[in-house]
């Protein structure tokens, strides 16, 4: 059957008191499909405690502050730019842990003593993963900073708002990756009598066992699902330029 947003159960979230701060490093502009997923962080997580940086477009920034980031805590300038030229904007971050699947060390619960920033998300991982985190995000910190660690979240890609989640599930509430509950991988929505679409992705699981995405994941799902179909036997790229479809 299909499944509907009503068919998501309700999800109580914790209080949004974050301690360790969470920096959106944006390598790419902000999707549709980015607005859900930060709006589902700044619906957990205080905004102040919620920084982006790498913005370089307006538009974007007035994007982020749609979905309720604080305008002064978006950044044109890179993470790896900012520490560079290090200052106040920077040190506020403390030691930064990139959550990246190509760490040697799992993130966990004793990481609290050691970092002060997870650095999330922000490059659009390809299937199969291919170290785009390592070589854009990482690196680049640690040509220019010595207070960066890196961790995974085990083995499966997940989306920036789950990798959020899961680290807030981790460090705040010291809970082990190993005893949170996640879907299978990959994870198939029905979005149709017969029709599902299946995502390279790893979630976590609502009490009903539903995967917990962002409010509006599904209707854009089958949005662009019909989208594609409509646009499957068009030869012309810009006709798939035209509707915002990007390869």
């Amino acid at each position: 059957t299909e499944t509907t947003e009503t068919d998501l159960a309700p999800f109580t979230f914790f209080p949004p008191t974050y301690m360790v701060l969470f920096v959106m490093d944006l390598l790419e502009e902000v999707f549709e499909w980015s607005t859900l997923e930060y709006k589902s962080i700044l619906s957990e997580v205080a905004a102040e405690n919620v920084f982006f940086t790498g913005v370089r477009a307006e538009t974007d920034r007035q994007k982020l502050i749609n979905c309720g980031a604080k305008d002064e805590n978006i950044f044109s300038k890179s993470l790896s730019e900012l520490a560079s030229e290090g200052g106040k904007q920077f040190e506020q971050f403390g030691t930064l842990c990139v959550l990246d699947p190509n760490a040697p060390a799992e993130l966990a619960p004793s990481d609290k003593d050691v970092i002060g920033t997870l650095v999330v998300g922000g490059v659009l991982g390809n299937h199969p993963m291919d170290g785009r985190t390592t070589k854009f995000v990482t690196e680049p910190l640690e040509a220019v900073c010595k207070n960066v660690v890196a961790r995974h979240l085990g083995d499966k890609q997940m989306t920036t708002d789950t990798a959020t989640k899961v680290g807030f599930r981790v460090i705040e509430q010291q809970t082990a990756l190993s005893d949170l509950e996640f879907g299978g991988f990959p994870t198939e929505f029905s979005i149709g009598a017969k029709e599902v679409v299946e995502m390279p992705f790893k979630y976590l699981l609502r009490p009903d066992g539903t995967p917990l995405v962002p409010d509006g994941f599904l209707n854009l799902l089958k949005k662009d699902n019909t989208l594609t179909g409509q646009l499957s036997g068009a030869n012309d790229d810009a006709a798939w330029e035209e509707e915002g479809v990007v390869w």
